[in-house]
């Protein structure tokens, strides 16, 4: 899948902030393959993460209360 495709899906399904396995459910890739173009997106600017296993989409952040939560278990 591109990432125009997946960004629609995840935009689709309102998911803003995500896991890999997130990704390899939404995707259909294997989970090394979800890791790996993960990275590739990161490195080109299209992806942040804000903690090793959590991602979002720079063109659809999710707000500072949901990252807190997230990252924060229990909160």
């Amino acid at each position: 899948m591109k990432y125009i495709d997946v960004f629609r899906e995840f935009k689709s399904k309102q998911i803003t902030l995500f896991t890999t396995r997130d990704f390899s459910q939404i995707s259909g890739l294997s989970f090394k393959s979800s890791w790996a173009n993960l990275g590739r997106y990161i490195k080109r600017g299209l992806i942040k993460s804000p903690k090793r296993g959590f991602y979002y989409f720079i063109d659809n952040p999710p707000s500072d209360y949901l990252i807190a939560n997230k990252l924060y278990y229990p909160s």
